[in-house]
């Protein structure tokens, strides 16, 4: 495979939305501000960190795996879409 174990870690738990995200914060005595995005006041979710103006890890690191993958092509556009389907191109 020429994805990492971690990254097919990410696209998995992304496809069948179980990363700890928005809601899922609600269960967690004094951790329940963690499901609000901090800048947005909106409700997290993996897409909303893709479409946030504030740069998020999760982007970093698709464009980083884009690039070790695609070396002659530029980083294009992201929506989140396009992160699940980085393994499939």
């Amino acid at each position: 495979p020429d994805i990492s174990r971690e990254v097919w870690a990410f696209l998995l738990k992304s496809m069948h939305e179980i990363h700890t995200a928005g809601d899922c914060w609600e269960k967690f005595q004094g951790r329940e501000h963690l499901g609000e995005c901090p800048h947005c006041k909106v409700t997290e979710s993996m897409e909303h960190m893709t479409e946030c103006n504030i740069p998020a890890q999760m982007m970093r690191l698709a464009q980083r795996i884009w690039e070790m993958k695609f070396t002659k092509l530029q980083w294009p556009s992201i929506k989140y879409g396009t992160i699940l389907s980085i393994a499939l191109i």
